[in-house]
């Protein structure tokens, strides 16, 4: 822990011998005073726990610096045990234990003082001269905390307004505003891990315009996009506000349905297409729908089968919804036997367009 340097520059000029201690017990800091003490070098010292320290070094017979600092720390307050013996150094000390509060009003170390009190006359001058010095050291020291902490909050709200910006840039499709494939990826990853654990459904659409590439072709790219575009939007008012839907390729849209069944998928892909062609894109889309748990144990099995399922609905002439439980032989289920390089065989040229 770094201390303020106003609280090094306290403890140094504390006429008694000082040491800052953190919740562990453990020195953070100490003046000579301290060293004469305790009747140790510095390196003796440094980053010892003080717990233990009253018996063996300063011969306190009745209170230890420990139980000072600990109280101090649990009520948040200065706590002050007077006269304590010190039989081995013969003097009486007053132990002073003054904890450090932050700007959220955490105590966040405790200042210790031993002060000699054998001569009555000089404790009373010593002390009322280490209150005044106190009292000014800590008026400058929540002064300057005061600043720092207001510099902090505005620094941590640029930085915070900054990184939401990234966050959503990198989750974010550009042309389409829907989420991207590292969105999808992680959502499906959530998703399946939450439904896995509340035992509910998940279902996963997969969508894939048909004859995309003719478009841009016939017309170029600007035209793709606005169609991309204009399907996106299609696609996010079929849907509901707690479905999730992205763009995981170049023409291909995914929609997760957290809590429903590949039937609801099945309705859900159904309506899309007929939104689709009431809004009169000028081309249709191929569906894949596979659900979970009854298509796929775990995230891959699960766009596995939507994509045989979409790859399924293109072979069957387009403009179609494939559910992956309704396959049949000739386009075989990934858990019944399906394998990556069967479902790259799949994605022949008349296949994907």
């Amino acid at each position: 822990m770094t201390l303020p340097p106003l609280v090094c520059t306290l403890v140094d000029a504390s006429v008694d011998a000082a040491a800052v201690v953190d919740r562990k017990l453990e020195l953070l800091y100490f003046n000579q005073q301290y060293l004469r003490l305790a009747g140790l070098r510095r390196r003796e010292l440094v980053g010892r726990r003080v717990r233990g320290m009253c018996h063996e070094h300063f011969g306190l017979e009745t209170c230890t610096e420990a139980c000072v600092a600990s109280r101090s720390f649990e009520l948040g307050r200065t706590v002050r045990v007077d006269e304590v013996s010190s039989g081995r150094l013969g003097l009486r000390l007053i132990v002073v234990a003054i904890p450090l509060v932050d700007s959220s009003g955490e105590v966040y170390a405790v200042i210790e003082q031993y002060r000699d009190v054998t001569a009555e006359g000089r404790l009373q001058d010593n002390y009322r001269a280490l209150l005044e010095r106190e009292r000014a050291q800590k008026h400058l020291l929540a002064q300057e905390v005061a600043r720092q902490t207001a510099e902090l909050e505005r620094v941590n709200e640029s930085l915070l307004a900054a990184l939401t910006e990234v966050s959503r840039v990198a989750r974010t499709d550009g042309l389409t505003g829907l989420a991207n494939r590292r969105a999808f990826d992680e959502q499906l990853r959530d998703l399946l891990a939450r439904a896995e654990r509340r035992r509910t459904p998940l279902s996963l659409i997969l969508f894939d315009l048909d004859h995309f590439k003719r478009v841009n072709d016939q017309f170029g790219h600007p035209a793709g996009d606005q169609l991309l575009q204009e399907f996106a939007r299609a696609l996010t008012a079929s849907v509901r506000e707690a479905h999730l839907v992205s763009r995981v390729g170049g023409e291909e849209f995914a929609v997760l349905l957290p809590g429903a069944s590949w039937e609801d998928g099945q309705r859900v892909a159904t309506r899309v297409q007929e939104r689709a062609r009431q809004v009169g894109l000028g081309t249709t889309a191929s569906a894949g729908v596979a659900g979970f748990p009854s298509d796929a144990d775990d995230a891959m099995e699960l766009l596995r089968a939507a994509d045989w399922a979409l790859y399924a609905a293109k072979r069957a002439g387009r403009n179609c919804v494939v559910c992956a439980r309704s396959l049949r032989d000739g386009a075989p289920r990934p858990r019944d036997g399906g394998t990556d390089d069967e479902l790259l065989a799949l994605r022949t040229p008349e296949n994907v367009d």
